[in-house]
């Protein structure tokens, strides 16, 4: 819900990753927020893939990907934020 309020308001100001922290200038708001809005998004459709698995209950063998796979998925969504969307 959050990546879709991102994208469909039009504010002057970016919306920024992380909280209470000075962040660096951004020379187009509207393309960061749209790019930033698709990370946010991504991140919440795959964060309700790898929960499926839990589904089952939690003493299954697939438990392993939901808690792995959330670590990873973190560090990508980190990792591409500051490489990628962050210049913009």
């Amino acid at each position: 819900m959050y990546g879709v309020y991102v994208r469909i308001n039009r504010k002057k100001k970016p919306f920024h990753f992380w909280a209470n922290k000075e962040m660096a200038t951004v020379k187009n708001v509207v393309e960061y927020n749209i790019a930033y809005s698709k990370l946010i998004i991504f991140y919440g459709i795959a964060l309700s893939v790898l929960g499926l698995p839990m589904l089952k209950g939690q003493n299954n063998p697939f438990t392993f990907i939901t808690v792995i796979g959330v670590v990873f998925l973190t560090i990508l969504c980190i990792a591409l934020y500051m490489l990628i969307i962050e210049n913009k």
